[in-house]
This record gives C-alpha cells, sequence and structure tokens, in this order.
C-alpha cells in the first residue's frame, strides 16, 4: 500500500472541512482573512475612534472646567466646556482620521498579514493595540502641530482611544469571522 498523495486523503480533506466553505483560513493560516473582513474592521475601528474620542475629550475638558480657578460657576463653566468640545473634536478630527485610516489601514493590513499564521489572539490584540497608540500618535502629533497646540497631555486621550478602537476593530472582526467558520464547520456536520 502506498502512501497518498501530499494535499490528498483524509487529513487534507478534514482540514478543508474544518476551516469551512468560503474562508481564507486554513491549518497553516487561522487568522488569514479577506479584503471584506479586513475592510470591516477598518471601519468599525475609524467608527468607533469618531465616536469615542470626542466623548472622551469632553470628559478631560468638563474635568478642566471643574479644575479652573478662575470661574464663579466652575460646574457649568466645565459642562458647557464639554459640550463644545464634542462638537470642536467631532468637526476638527475628522480630515485626521481620514489620513489616519488610509496609513493605518495599510500598515494593518501588513500587520495582519504578518500576523496570519499565529493563532494566539491576544498576539493580535496587543500588536493591533500597539499600531493603534502609534497612529493615534502620529495622528494627534501632526494634527495639533498643526493647529498650534501639541501639548503631551492634550494627545494622550487620541492616543488612547486609538489604540482601543482599533484593537477593537481587530477583536470583533476576527471574532465574527471565526465564528462563520465554526458554524460552516457545524453546518458540515463535523465537530471542531
Amino acid at each position: 500500500m502506498s502512501a497518498p498523495e501530499p494535499g490528498t486523503g483524509p487529513a487534507a480533506e478534514s482540514l478543508a472541512e474544518r476551516y469551512g466553505r468560503g474562508t481564507p483560513r486554513t491549518a497553516e493560516r487561522p487568522m488569514a482573512f479577506t479584503f471584506g473582513e479586513f475592510a470591516r474592521g477598518a471601519g468599525l475601528a475609524w467608527l468607533a475612534f469618531q465616536l469615542a474620542f470626542p466623548l472622551v475629550y469632553a470628559v478631560v475638558g468638563i474635568v478642566a472646567g471643574l479644575l479652573a480657578p478662575s470661574s464663579s460657576d466652575p460646574v457649568g463653566q466645565s459642562l458647557a466646556f464639554g459640550i463644545a468640545s464634542v462638537f470642536y473634536t467631532f468637526l476638527s478630527q475628522t480630515p485626521w482620521t481620514l489620513g489616519a485610516l488610509v496609513l493605518g489601514g495599510i500598515l494593518a493590513w501588513l500587520l495582519g498579514w504578518a500576523l496570519q499564521r499565529v493563532p494566539a489572539l491576544g498576539w493580535h490584540l496587543a500588536a493591533f493595540g500597539t499600531l493603534g497608540a502609534v497612529i493615534g500618535a502620529v495622528a494627534s502629533w501632526v494634527a495639533f502641530g498643526t493647529l498650534g497646540g501639541g501639548a503631551v497631555v492634550v494627545q494622550l486621550p487620541a492616543v488612547a482611544v486609538s489604540a482601543a478602537a482599533v484593537a477593537f476593530g481587530w477583536w470583533w472582526t476576527a471574532r465574527r469571522a471565526l465564528r462563520a467558520d465554526a458554524a460552516a464547520t457545524v453546518g458540515l456536520g463535523h465537530a471542531r
């Protein structure tokens, strides 16, 4: 009896069945992804940042207003400053975040490609969170430098929110893709 050809036989068949039909993930590349999955994650990361950053910045504004000793009404001043911060931040951040989405998207694609053979989700979260922090730092440094600000304390919320948004975008998209693979595998009648 001769050995089966490489890539054929029951072992290869069970790998194809294990990862389902229509998925880019294989035993060798368990974290591979499609362009659609990538675009979904990048879009979600951008949207999460767009929604979270103005709110975080408003909290910073409220705290700054409360700590300002020059006001006779620190609560009213801080709330007004917080509300103004939401609108100003949302309007002023959009061009910078679109630029960060393009540059960050290229880097995220390369990072995802480099990590597609790494099955440990924690490594991916750490790597994408770090990428988000770097992109957030660069984008805020350029934006605040261009706008005449640039204090590191002002930039820290952008870095933190960017790190969390990119990690969240990756996590949500990866979880969704891996669940779809598992559902396809179960639908084929095979236990994973």
